[in-house]
């Protein structure tokens, strides 16, 4: 049995949130660390939510492969 993420954000003008599945095993250390390693920029955090629901969260461009 898994714990459950879900990542979101408040979009612009504040009133309204983005949300999305972000895959099993939602500990800080599998998946906190490697949003603030890889999406604290606003173009990766756009970019990040641009994919939809996600498995697993790796390093940006993985999702083409040749990335852990």
């Amino acid at each position: 049995m898994g714990d459950v993420s879900i990542i979101a954000r408040r979009l612009e003008g504040g009133t309204r949130v983005q949300y999305g599945w972000s895959g099993n095993g939602g500990y800080f250390r599998s998946v906190g660390a490697k949003l603030i390693a890889w999406y604290q920029a606003p173009q990766n955090v756009e970019y990040l939510f641009g994919l939809g629901q996600l498995k697993h969260i790796g390093k940006p461009g993985s999702e083409n492969g040749g990335e852990p």
